[in-house]
């Protein structure tokens, strides 16, 4: 079966350029070391026996935030009552020594992907209004950065306070492409109540990140969980909390690629999306395999928004960046500077300019 390219739905449903919500897949397009299924997964064959009982029977938990927090909890009543906690020192040291292993080997570093800031800038630059991930990587604040420095007027909610900076909602203002890490970050984490950023500084941001864990400062981020799991972390967290309010607040239009939607991982998505009144299309983006037919993923992702009044749009994902350089090269309104990126190049099979006179009465 013929799928419709991304431009093509863009054409047809210029709304759903308003707002972008993109998983692991989008990562895994700009370097191969974003295909590690989670922080844990990379080093729990090299945790002590009961240390990695500690995560899987213990807690029944990915999340080394969750753990490392436990055990500082636990060496605290020791020193109440007086008991040793030797033991605990030393797996508190182990763990989180992992932590830092296990980031620097699943992540690459700026100058790894540095060829490729252009078109991550500009994936997130041919939107209006909001960027939704559940990735806690850094490439989407290497994005930023890039579309900060080309003028795009963007804010993730964070702001310099007493040298530091923190995070808070009234932040973004209104003509603002918005970022929102629905499951955090590697480059946030928690201080008295508050939700911090480490300083930017792209190309040595993966250093200073490790450093943020040296210093006990660990990563504000919902691992690889069930989905109850997930919920119960993001409901006693203001800045996850935040996140999906917002997503439940976006109208017009989505965009998802990269992101399996997954019922067991992911219904905590699936109903804030079903449940969002004013969101009326959602444009998909699919990669067939020779064991999922493109058809087999349409009606999966039907079947997930059967109950909604969502109108859905399927794309071949694998003409994305393709199209973001015919859309970007058309120089939409909302973005400025458009740099050297995309390169000029013959562009696609319609008239672009009937895009723009159809988009136009809402923007």
């Amino acid at each position: 079966m013929l799928m419709k390219s991304f431009t093509e739905i863009v054409f047809e449903h210029p709304e759903i350029l308003d707002n972008f919500l993109f998983g692991n897949g989008f990562s895994q397009s700009f370097h191969s070391a974003f295909k590690y299924k989670s922080l844990y997964d990379n080093v729990k064959n090299n945790l002590e026996a009961a240390d990695r009982r500690l995560f899987e029977d213990v807690l029944d938990t990915t999340n080394f935030e969750m753990v490392l927090n436990r055990i500082l909890n636990t060496q605290d009543v020791n020193k109440a009552y007086g008991l040793c906690s030797n033991h605990l020192d030393q797996s508190y040291q182990n763990i989180k020594m992992h932590l830092i292993h296990s980031v620097n080997k699943s992540h690459p570093c700026y100058e790894e992907i540095a060829t490729s800031i252009d078109r991550l800038a500009w994936s997130f630059g041919i939107f209006k209004h909001n960027i939704f991930t559940t990735n806690y990587d850094l490439l989407t604040y290497w994005g930023l950065i890039e579309l900060w420095k080309n003028d795009r007027k963007v804010s993730d909610g964070f702001l310099k306070k007493n040298e530091r900076l923190i995070f808070d909602h009234e932040n973004f203002k209104s003509n603002d492409l918005k970022f929102y890490y629905l499951h955090g970050a590697l480059h946030f984490f928690e201080e008295h109540g508050k939700i911090v950023k480490t300083k930017p500084n792209e190309k040595n941001l993966l250093e200073s990140v490790t450093k943020q864990f040296e210093d006990g400062k660990f990563p504000l981020y919902v691992s690889e969980g069930s989905t109850e799991k997930k919920t119960e972390q993001i409901h006693s967290n203001y800045y996850l909390l935040i996140c999906f309010i917002k997503l439940l607040d976006i109208s017009n239009g989505l965009t998802i690629f990269g992101h399996d939607l997954n019922e067991k991982y992911d219904q905590h998505l699936l109903e804030i999306l079903n449940g969002s009144d004013k969101l009326k299309y959602i444009a998909y983006g699919i990669y067939p395999t020779e064991e999922y037919t493109y058809r087999d993923i349409e009606n999966r992702i039907e079947r997930l928004f059967r109950h909604s009044n969502k109108t859905l749009l399927f794309f071949d994902s694998r003409t994305f960046f393709d199209s973001v350089k015919e859309i970007a090269n058309e120089g939409l309104h909302w973005m400025k500077n458009p740099g050297d990126f995309p390169h000029n190049e013959t562009l696609g099979y319609f008239d672009h300019s009937l895009l723009y006179k159809k988009a136009s009465p809402s923007q």
